[in-house]
């Protein structure tokens, strides 16, 4: 069995009891030199407030209403890599070609080739605000050679 060396990439400050207004949260500032990210993700929030339940990283599965990620449960926890913090697209951003992902609970990402940009995260609703009971996130980073 191989052997990975995570390290911790960076710490995102844990959010509790507030609401959240923007599209996009930074995670990291700046992932570089490392080739995979290991996201894990816990905690609790309301993906529209007063009219869905709380649910976690993972969201509300089978619900057909407005996301961000048409594949992705509704209110999951959701990241981008690169670009700007602005904006609810779903399609490739231009700065880093890359689309925004399902993290969920966990999600291990590939880095394209000699990356260089922020991580974002969000939830899977272009509604605002989000009610956050508590989001704990952590990022570590690995560069593996396959």
């Amino acid at each position: 069995m191989t052997e990975v060396d995570w390290k911790p990439y960076d710490v995102f400050p844990e959010i509790a009891d507030t609401s959240v207004f923007d599209s996009w949260l930074v995670a990291v500032e700046l992932v570089i030199g490392v080739s995979h990210l290991r996201i894990r993700a816990e905690g609790r929030w309301e993906p529209v407030p007063g009219l869905l339940a709380p649910c976690g990283p993972d969201g509300h599965s089978g619900l057909q209403l407005a996301r961000v990620i048409e594949d992705c449960a509704v209110g999951a926890l959701i990241g981008r890599l690169g670009g700007g913090s602005a904006g609810y697209s779903a399609t490739a951003d231009a700065a880093s070609g890359q689309k925004p992902f399902a993290v969920g609970t966990y999600c291990l990402v590939t880095l394209p080739s000699k990356f260089a940009g922020p991580l974002f995260i969000a939830f899977n609703t272009p509604l605002r605000p989000i009610r956050v009971e508590r989001l704990k996130l952590a990022v570590d980073a690995a560069s593996l050679t396959l």
